[in-house]
């Protein structure tokens, strides 16, 4: 993500310690997961296609995505299938902060926060018993931003051995976010929509009891002199329709 920064501590000098994966997305990768989005499929089951997009770069590699929830404060997990069941119920719905993990922190502070071994860094020392029982030693986040800037949530990439992230390895976790983005744009800006879509109906539905309830002729016409609305003695009156 352009102009995202990494954050190191003294303990994540570690050297990768198996082969970086491909630092591209084969075109039809990005297309199948696009065509996802733009045919309205769920948004877990595309956040969940990304992950396992980018977990079949790397043997080990697990991926999560978190949501940042309306109140800008806490993270719910979006996509984490791989990873252990006691983790992510412990992480769910962390509040965000300079030094919650490595996803509270990205999104916190709106840049990447890489941890290259999370057992002994000291953003994870309030969930230190379930890493070390997780078996879960690198974290490597960044945030997932909207076009206009805004924190949507975190992707993630964990492995279970100490390691600091390849130039091939940013730039996949760069894409996923990306990718993730989108799709969480797309779905909030459906939900949106529709909401606004169930105001509008309510509030016609609002208007039309009140009108009708007006003794006498209520009409209203257009600057064209069109009529627009009729309450219901207009139409009982004159034997029409609503």
């Amino acid at each position: 993500m352009a102009g995202t920064k990494t954050t190191t501590s003294r303990q994540d000098q570690a050297s990768p310690t198996s082969p970086a994966p491909a630092q591209t997305l084969s075109s039809e990768a990005v297309l199948d997961a696009l065509k996802m989005i733009l045919l309205g499929a769920p948004l877990n089951e595309v956040l969940t296609s990304v992950t396992r997009l980018i977990e079949a770069h790397s043997e080990g590699m697990l991926c999560s995505i978190f949501l940042l929830d309306e109140d800008g404060l806490h993270l719910r997990y979006g996509s984490a299938a791989n990873l252990p069941e006691a983790y992510r119920a412990a992480t769910d719905r962390v509040c965000i902060g300079p030094n919650v993990g490595s996803c509270g922190a990205a999104a916190y502070l709106r840049q990447s926060v890489f941890v290259s071994d999370i057992v002994s860094h000291p953003n994870w020392a309030n969930f230190r018993g379930v890493v070390v029982q997780s078996g879960l030693r690198a974290a490597w986040s960044t945030p997932i931003t909207s076009h206009d800037g805004k924190v949507l949530g975190t992707f993630c990439m964990y492995y279970r051995e100490v390691r600091h992230p390849s130039p091939g390895e940013i730039q996949l976790i760069d894409y996923a976010s990306r990718i993730a983005g989108i799709a969480i744009e797309r779905d909030r800006s459906q939900a949106a929509l529709t909401l606004a879509f169930e105001k509008i109906k309510t509030n016609e539905q609002s208007l039309r009891l009140i009108v009708d309830t007006i003794p006498g002729f209520v009409c209203t016409l257009s600057a064209a002199g069109e009529v627009q609305l009729l309450n219901r003695q207009v139409s009982e009156y004159f034997g029409k329709d609503d």
